[in-house]
């Protein structure tokens, strides 16, 4: 509570509505972060983050300590906070306003509101109950996606090994696309950080961008698509080998294609 994040969310009353539509079901905790809480929704179509504040609020309280050898431990601990809480918010804020689409984000709440006038269930690890008023914290709301693996996994077991094809080289023109908007990706694990929703690639892991326009150069991008065309061809190359010689040849089209641009 008083949390205060300066964040340009716009909303239209409809959207507020239709936003507003998805806390009526009961959100389960499935997992948490460094930075986040993860609910999902009973229906399994929404998933609900909520900030871990206190890990990122700054312990202003040590500037009250009266030691001078603390002086700069206590300067380096408010400011790795205040750093880490601008750089979580500031991707949220940027990948919202510039890269909504392709990522599944549906709205942001970073400050203290009165129009949302919701409360929403969360089930905790315990199967405890436990309602939120949603216009007191900050919390985020992503479409719920699939992840990449295991999308493409039942696209091959359903023998779409085309479609499963077609699907890996969507995630390379994702990453083409999000280096050409200036955002890097540092998670190493594709299946945290791509997913589907129906035939839709999105990047799922936004705490894990970080803007970069360094990135927008032609090598760079060359460079990020090469190595995510790797891991991929060696997820391949561990669970379906026979598929490996289509889908290096089909990504070396489409790396061919970006040295030509």
């Amino acid at each position: 509570r008083g949390f205060s994040f300066q964040a340009a969310h716009t909303a239209s009353q409809s959207e507020l509505d239709r936003i507003k539509t998805a806390f009526a079901q009961p959100f389960y905790f499935v997992n948490e972060t460094d930075q986040c809480y993860l609910f999902v929704s009973k229906k399994e179509d929404y998933l609900l983050k909520f900030f871990k504040i206190r890990k990122l609020t700054p312990k202003y309280w040590l500037n009250y300590v009266p030691f001078p050898w603390l002086e700069k431990e206590r300067l380096n601990k408010i400011g790795h906070r205040e750093r880490a809480r601008q750089e979580l918010l500031g991707n949220f804020k940027t990948a919202f306003s510039s890269f909504r689409h392709q990522t599944g984000l549906l709205f942001l709440h970073l400050f203290g509101t009165n129009c949302l006038k919701s409360k929403v269930q969360l089930i905790d690890q315990q199967n405890m109950s436990h309602y939120v008023d949603l216009d007191t914290v900050p919390f985020v709301l992503e479409k719920s996606s699939v992840p990449v693996f295991t999308h493409v996994k039942k696209l091959i077991e359903e023998q779409k090994n085309k479609e499963a094809l077609s699907c890996l080289l969507l995630v390379l023109d994702l990453v083409r696309e999000q280096c050409q908007r200036g955002f890097v990706e540092v998670e190493e694990d594709l299946e945290k950080s791509y997913g589907f929703i129906g035939n839709r690639v999105v990047f799922v892991g936004v705490e894990h961008l970080v803007k970069d326009d360094t990135i927008q150069g032609k090598l760079s991008i060359l460079r990020e698509v090469f190595k995510v065309s790797r891991k991929l061809s060696e997820w391949l190359e561990a669970n379906y080998p026979s598929l490996v010689p289509d889908f290096q040849r089909e990504s070396q089209d489409l790396i061919s294609l970006l040295e030509e641009v």
